[in-house]
C-alpha cells in the first residue's frame, strides 16, 4: 500500500522525537510520521519507531473537541515498527493524536489536517429536523458508475468512504466481520434488459483492502444472474438472490415452444466462492398454472424477488416485487412454507396488501418488516406483519406512512432503529433517508444526490 503526505511541515512536525518515556519498559517512540492513505482524504497512516518492541494505541480527535476522542485497539509493534490506519474522520478538519505506549507513557499530542472530499461524492443536505441529535451513522452505496460506499452520521457528514471501480449496489456489512460483501456493476445480456443484473461479487475490508472478488461475466463464480440481495448468513456462506432459467413450451397459452423463463431463487456460497445450495420456485411452483405467475408479459422476469433474509430458526424470508408478496421457506427441505399477498395462501385483509413489496427483515419467526412502495396510492409505508404458520392468519402489527414526497414507487427498505423505537427508511428514487418514530412523526429527513439501493443503520463505529 502507498501512502502520500498530507505536508512536508507535517510530516516535519511529526518527525520530533517524543520525550515521554515508558518507565517500566524503557520504551519510548523515537519518531512518528502521519500520511494520508493514497486515494482516501478519511484515512491516515502513523507510523512509529520505538526504542525497542512493544503493545501501544493510538488516540486521536478533532481538534478542540476532546469529547470525541476515539482510540484504536492495543497493537504489538513489529520489531521496533508500528504502523496503524486512522479512519472515521471528517473531511477538512484538523485532528490531535498521540501515542500511548502504556498506562504511564504517551507521546505528545501532533496534529494533522484531513482533505476534502472527492467532487463526485455522494453528499447530503438535511430537509427536516435540523439540529435533532440521533445517534448512529447511515450506511450506503451510489450505484453510478463510478460508485462509493459511504458511512454518513445522522447530520449527513460523510465519515467513510472507499471507491469502487463500478457502480456499488447490493451490499451487506456483519459487524462482527468487519467486511462489506458487495454486488457491483450490470450485466447486459443480448436477449433483452437484464439491468438488475450485477457483474461482479466483491468483499473489501473498512481499510479498502479487497479481499475477494469475482467476476460473473467472466464465470469467476458460477452465479450467472445474481441480483438485488448479497447476505452473510450465520455460518459465514453467503446468500445472493438469483435468477433461474427453464425452458416451457407456451403454447397453451397462445405463446411460443421452448421459451426460456426466468424464475427467481437465491444461491449460498462460501468464502472460496463454491456454491453449496441453489433454490428456486420453478422446481416448486409451475409457471403455467399459477394465478399470481404471467410468462406471457414477463418471460424475462416472472415475479423479481428482491431481498432474501433469515430468522432466527434458520429459516428464509423473500420479497417479490411483481407479485407484492412475502414467501417463508423452509431451509432444510426447501417447502414454501407460506406465501402472504395477493393470491397467496395466508389469509390477510386486503388493506394490508402492499403495492410493492421490499426488504424483508425478520424481527422473530414470522414477525417481518418490509417496506411496502405504494405504487397506487404513491405513497410508501413500513409495514411489520405478523403470521401465524399454522392457521395461515395474519394481521398487520404495525403500519407507518410517509409523505408522498419521501416516498419510492420502487427498490429502498426500512430499518427499525434505536432500541426499537426508531424506523429508519432509505428511500431510493426519492433520494431521501427519513427518520421517524412508530407513529410515522418525521424526526429528521436527509436529502442526498444519486441513487442507494440499501440504506443500513449502525449504532457506532469501531475498527477491526
Amino acid at each position: 500500500m502507498r501512502f502520500r503526505s498530507f505536508t512536508l511541515a507535517i510530516a516535519a512536525i511529526c518527525l520530533l522525537a517524543c520525550t515521554k518515556v515508558n518507565v517500566e519498559k524503557n520504551v519510548r517512540a523515537l519518531s512518528i510520521t502521519c500520511e494520508q492513505v493514497e486515494g482516501n482524504v478519511l484515512r491516515v497512516d502513523v507510523s512509529t519507531v520505538f526504542s525497542s518492541e512493544c503493545e501501544y494505541d493510538i488516540s486521536y480527535w478533532r481538534k478542540g473537541m476532546p469529547s470525541e476522542m476515539q482510540t484504536i485497539r492495543k497493537r504489538h509493534s513489529e520489531g521496533k515498527e508500528g504502523h496503524a490506519v486512522l479512519m472515521f474522520l471528517y473531511p477538512e478538519s484538523t485532528y490531535c493524536f498521540k501515542v500511548n505506549m502504556g498506562e504511564d507513557s504517551e507521546s505528545d499530542v501532533f496534529e494533522f489536517q484531513t482533505g476534502t472530499l472527492p467532487a463526485d461524492m455522494p453528499h447530503y443536505s438535511v430537509n427536516e429536523g435540523a439540529g435533532k441529535a440521533i445517534p448512529g451513522y447511515i450506511f450506503q452505496t451510489q450505484i453510478s458508475k463510478p460508485g462509493y460506499i459511504t458511512i454518513a452520521d445522522t447530520d449527513g457528514n460523510i465519515v467513510w468512504y472507499q471507491y469502487i471501480d463500478q457502480a456499488a449496489r447490493m451490499f451487506d456489512f456483519r459487524a462482527e466481520d468487519g467486511v462489506i460483501w458487495l454486488l457491483t456493476g450490470f450485466k447486459e445480456d443480448s436477449d433483452g434488459d437484464f439491468q438488475r443484473l450485477a457483474s461482479r461479487i466483491m468483499c473489501i475490508d473498512l481499510y479498502g483492502n479487497i479481499l475477494r472478488k469475482w467476476s460473473i461475466v467472466d464465470n469467476e463464480i458460477d452465479i450467472p444472474y445474481a441480483h438485488h440481495e448479497i447476505r452473510v448468513m450465520p455460518d459465514g456462506n453467503i446468500a445472493v438472490v438469483s435468477n433461474f432459467t427453464r425452458e416451457y413450451d407456451l403454447t397453451p397459452l397462445g405463446g411460443d415452444a421452448a421459451t426460456t423463463l426466468y424464475g427467481d431463487g437465491f444461491v449460498i456460497f462460501n468464502k472460496e466462492g463454491k456454491v453449496v445450495r441453489t433454490w428456486n420456485f420453478l422446481d416448486r411452483i409451475d409457471p403455467l398454472g399459477c394465478s399470481f405467475i404471467q410468462p406471457m408479459k414477463r418471460p424475462l422476469d416472472l415475479l423479481h424477488a428482491n431481498s432474501f433474509n433469515y430468522d432466527s430458526e434458520g429459516n428464509y424470508y423473500m420479497t417479490f416485487n411483481a407479485s407484492s408478496q412475502l414467501w417463508k421457506i423452509d431451509s432444510k427441505t426447501g417447502e414454501i412454507l407460506y406465501i402472504l399477498g395477493p393470491d397467496g395462501n395466508v389469509e390477510l385483509d386486503e388493506s394490508g396488501f402492499a403495492q410493492g413489496l421490499h426488504a424483508a427483515v425478520p424481527l422473530a419467526p414470522d414477525r417481518v418488516l418490509c417496506l411496502d412502495n405504494g405504487r397506487e396510492r404513491k405513497c410508501s409505508r413500513a409495514v411489520i406483519y405478523r403470521i401465524d404458520p399454522d392457521t395461515k392468519k395474519a394481521e398487520v402489527e404495525l403500519s407507518v406512512m410517509l409523505p408522498k414526497a419521501y416516498s419510492s414507487k420502487d427498490r429502498s427498505n426500512v430499518e427499525l432503529i434505536a432500541d426499537n423505537t426508531m424506523l429508519m427508511f432509505g428511500m431510493t428514487v426519492s433520494h431521501y433517508v427519513v427518520f421517524t418514530d412508530l407513529e410515522g412523526n418525521i424526526i429528521k429527513s436527509l436529502e442526498r444526490n444519486g441513487m442507494s439501493y440499501r440504506t443500513h443503520y449502525l449504532p457506532e463505529l469501531h475498527e477491526y
